[in-house]
């Protein structure tokens, strides 16, 4: 009786059978009773009520015996969907489900809080509806990927209820039994995130271009680098022309340069220098060597406090060093004229001690130079006119003219 009362769907079936399970034997009994009997064959009531009887007893049985499990399974199943739900309904990202005109049916609380409507205002509503008009079109090109059988992953806007737009992740896909499902999750702060990411990088990148400096960022543990366009162009080349590996570095630089630039490296990664900082030639597109100051800090360490990330900076210094060379070379030629001079040629810093002495200096006061460099200028002077010689050289200092002669009688 609790079977055949019971709401599931054994109890539904057995109050639903129970009648025909009765009388249908009765009703077979009758017609093969009439039977016989118009043919004569004899009186058979007695083995025709035993078949009916046992009949009616075998089908409830069976009913009874298909009812009670039909209620467990259904509980099961009742049980099944109602975790389920829970679990959509505690899901933290949105849960739209839509038939295939794109009309929502389902939708769970993260949804609903996401864009502000209650579950009843949402269902019906359509997809489209909730999309700004220069998505649309997008959309249904991607109800078509999906009708093939592919996934999708990507970003969108949805309509708010108070009107605003929100950034949307959506991975939507259209089941087998024709629902379009989709799990909609909210990239406000990735999308915050990603694009101050983007104005810093920007902002680095103009800083960069302002100081005419080129960048690399190098992975020490897999050797890649990647390289700012700045850095191929100092070498005559496109970005999409330079390998991203350290080899493209190292393949560039001088031969001579070579040694010590990877000594100055090793020294600073093996924390036996405070800082990597080089000066190096490196081979450009049309064979020609330029000269660059190279800079680099080593920015990740793993577990063991090994450098696995190193970042750095280039600056070209080509021009620097041809006029270094210049000055050189003009230094050594003004340095063999004085030194061949037969006039004295003495130079003083601002406290008056001597800095220059040449040898026609030394053949006239008869100082060596090692005597001489270093020491106060009234050394050469007699004492009798250091006096009117300190205010001859202040007045000079102070006055416009950019040269004067002095005599001076020993």
């Amino acid at each position: 009786m609790r079977v055949a009362m019971s709401r599931g769907p054994g109890g539904v079936l057995l109050r639903r059978l129970v009648v025909p399970a009765v009388v249908t034997p009765i009703v077979l009994g009758v017609i093969v009773t009439r039977l016989f009997a118009a043919l004569r064959v004899g009186e058979p009531s007695i083995a025709v009520a035993m078949l009916v009887s046992t009949a009616s007893a075998v089908s409830l049985v069976f009913l009874l015996l298909a009812a009670a499990p039909l209620n467990r399974a259904a509980v099961l199943v009742e049980q099944s969907r109602m975790r389920t739900r829970a679990l959509v309904e505690l899901a933290p990202d949105g849960i739209f489900v839509a038939d295939l005109e794109g009309r929502y049916t389902d939708v769970n609380d993260a949804g609903c809080r996401l864009l502000g409507y209650e579950r009843a205002d949402l269902i019906g509503k359509s997809i489209a509806d909730l999309l700004p008009p220069d998505q649309i079109e997008r959309l249904w090109r991607s109800k078509g990927e999906l009708l093939e059988g592919r996934q999708s992953v990507a970003e969108w806007s949805l309509r708010r209820r108070d009107g605003s737009f929100v950034p949307v992740e959506v991975s939507a896909k259209i089941l087998p039994d024709g629902r379009w499902q989709g799990f909609v999750r909210d990239i406000t702060e990735r999308k915050r995130a990603r694009d101050e990411l983007r104005q810093a990088q920007e902002r680095f990148e103009l800083a960069l271009r302002g100081a005419d400096l080129a960048a690399w960022d190098w992975n020490i543990q897999s050797g890649e680098v990647v390289f700012n366009a700045r850095w191929a162009e100092m070498r005559g080349l496109r970005l999409e022309e330079v390998r991203g590996h350290v080899d493209s570095w190292i393949a560039g630089i001088h031969p001579e340069d070579l040694p010590g630039v990877k000594q100055r490296l090793d020294e600073y990664l093996s924390g036996a220098a405070a800082d990597y900082e080089c000066e190096c030639r490196v081979r450009g597109e049309a064979g020609q060597w330029i000269w660059i100051l190279d800079r680099g800090k080593v920015f990740a360490r793993n577990e063991r406090g090994e450098p696995t990330r190193m970042v750095g900076t280039e600056l070209d210094i080509t021009a620097r060093k041809r006029a270094q060379a210049e000055l050189q070379r003009a230094e050594a030629k003004a340095t063999g004229i004085l030194s061949i001079s037969a006039d004295a040629i003495i130079s003083v810093d601002a406290e008056q001690r001597i800095t220059m002495f040449n040898e026609g200096a030394e053949r006239i006061f008869g100082y060596a130079k090692a005597e001489a460099i270093g020491a106060p200028l009234d050394l050469l002077i007699p004492a009798r006119y250091r006096d009117v010689h300190r205010r001859h050289l202040q007045g000079f200092a102070e006055g416009q003219e950019v040269a004067r002669l002095y005599r001076h009688a020993a």
